[in-house]
């Protein structure tokens, strides 16, 4: 009986698409390229087309990272400055609202400050209508505050017995008057 031997194939195995190598480049290096890629690749138990293969992609790597990294950085920024244009929105809102209120209160105090001043004129007058009574003086002036501090005391019947009863007790209880000179020497 004859024996059929099987012919190995020639040359050597084949190698999957993804790991073929069909490109070779050269290239010229300047100074000691040549050893620092020899060394590296030694170091990493590669040769050195492999080495030289690994940081060509390690820099695309690189490149892609720094891509996205700036578009991460692009789209921070974009968040801080949303942030910002709301917090400056809400502090012009702030500031309107301020002057606002600051200019209706402008108004209230000049409408106050016309009040004293009428109120000063009108105390001059009775200083001078009264003269030297200083009891005369002060109990005017606690009947005016009185009825200044209560406008709408004519309203009823019961707030006209209220003042007058607030004006009794300014006239006969002396220490109510002592009181009311007290507060204004305050």
């Amino acid at each position: 009986m004859t024996e059929v031997k099987k012919s190995r194939p020639r040359g050597r195995p084949p190698v999957p698409d993804t790991e073929k190598r069909v490109r070779n480049f050269t290239f010229r290096s300047r100074g000691d390229m040549h050893d620092r890629l020899a060394r590296s690749a030694a170091d990493n138990q590669r040769s050195i087309s492999e080495e030289i293969e690994r940081r060509l992609d390690a820099s695309w790597q690189f490149e892609e990272r720094l891509i996205e990294l700036q578009m991460t950085w692009a789209a921070r920024l974009d968040d801080v400055r949303a942030i910002a244009d709301n917090y400056r929105a809400a502090a012009d809102e702030a500031r309107r609202h301020f002057e606002e209120v600051t200019a209706k209160e402008s108004e209230k105090i000049a409408e106050l400050e016309k009040q004293v001043e009428s109120v000063e004129r009108s105390a001059s007058l009775v200083d001078v209508m009264l003269g030297s009574n200083e009891a005369s003086r002060d109990l005017i002036r606690s009947v005016a505050i009185e009825l200044m501090s209560n406008p709408d005391w004519d309203g009823s019947i019961a707030g006209r017995k209220a003042m007058a009863d607030r004006i009794h007790d300014l006239i006969y209880q002396p220490d109510v008057l002592k009181i009311i000179r007290e507060r204004g020497d305050k």
